[in-house]
């Protein structure tokens, strides 16, 4: 079950509840299953926050995992390509890949194209840039 190999690779020391260090060790090992490029240049990300749920709420399938990572995205021109690839848990994992452009006219996303799977995704968007 999904659960059971999740929540395995969380609580290592299966003493039924999730520390603080669990949850920081498996967002790394989330992050190190990303990556996140723009242009062809690999973007570190940074965790920002994190949401765990309780073990009794993934053992009975209504857990959720929240993590939110943030990557500096440099300003190199206006015609961009940016990349996601997910090798998180391929195996027993979904995914689901969409575009926000909240309230900036700046941004145009003009293309989307994402693996059968969503693990991998790749959007290109113009982004205007103002005058210095």
């Amino acid at each position: 079950e999904v659960a059971e190999v999740v929540l395995a690779n969380i609580d290592t020391d299966s003493d039924g509840r999730i520390s603080q260090i669990e949850q920081e060790t498996y967002a790394g090992h989330v992050r190190d299953d990303l990556t996140l490029g723009v242009d062809g240049k690999t973007l570190p990300l940074r965790l920002v926050s994190s949401s765990f749920p309780t073990t009794e709420a993934m053992e009975g399938g209504v857990g959720e995992i929240l993590l939110v990572y943030r990557a500096e995205l440099p300003s190199d021109g206006t015609r961009r390509t940016l990349t996601f690839v997910n090798r998180h848990k391929k195996a027993i994992a979904v995914y689901m890949v969409n575009a926000l452009v909240r309230g900036n006219p700046d941004i145009r996303v003009t293309r989307q194209t994402r693996s059968a799977g969503q693990a991998a995704y790749e959007m290109e968007f113009t982004e205007r840039t103002l005058p210095q």
